[in-house]
């Protein structure tokens, strides 16, 4: 029994381990956000959220999911505090994850991608100011949630919103591309 709960640790310690090392994140201005399709799409779908949000009072209530999302095409939204064991995602297409405190979501087994995704987002928003951009890169399986170790990696556009002391990031992928580390290659 001993030698079982020892085991599950330390898969799970190597499962968080992996994860949170394959993400990162950064500050971007406008004029670095690429100029692809995707992208552009997403810009404007961050542009239409910030307004949203704006109209609602700088709420985040007010952002609404994209018209047609769908598992390749959404937007996100993730409350930023420190710490951030209370904070929850406010918008996903995953209903699972919207309104779950991190502390659960990030405990839970069932979503091992978690912790990278959301260590890619907090990195991001700590160098971002309000209404500025950032670029977000994570293991992403959104099609198999329970996938502990993704082929693909996903990059996000993100742009931060504020209201008085709250601090939000929404965000959409603009591509994916397979991981790149030997870590993966030893799982």
């Amino acid at each position: 029994m001993a030698l079982k709960i020892i085991c599950t640790l330390l898969a799970v310690v190597f499962v968080v381990g992996y994860a949170n090392a394959a993400s990162s994140g950064k500050a971007i201005t406008a004029a670095d956000i690429p100029t692809t399709p995707t992208a552009t799409t997403c810009k404007a779908n961050l542009d239409a959220a910030a307004a949203a949000f704006a109209a609602a009072g700088n709420a985040i209530t007010g952002v609404k999911q994209i018209a047609g999302a769908s598992k390749s095409n959404y937007i996100f939204c993730m409350e930023i505090k420190d710490p951030k064991d209370t904070a929850t995602i406010d918008l996903n297409i995953e209903p699972a994850y919207v309104g779950t405190p991190f502390s659960t979501l990030l405990t839970n087994p069932a979503y091992p991608q978690l912790p990278a995704y959301i260590t890619a987002i907090y990195q991001a928003a700590a160098a971002m100011t309000p209404g500025g951009y950032g670029l977000a890169t994570y293991p992403w399986d959104l099609s198999n949630i329970a996938n502990a170790t993704p082929a693909d990696q996903k990059t996000s556009l993100l742009e931060k919103l504020s209201s008085g002391t709250a601090n939000y990031v929404c965000g959409c992928g603009i591509s994916t591309a397979p991981v790149s580390s030997t870590r993966r290659m030893l799982a």
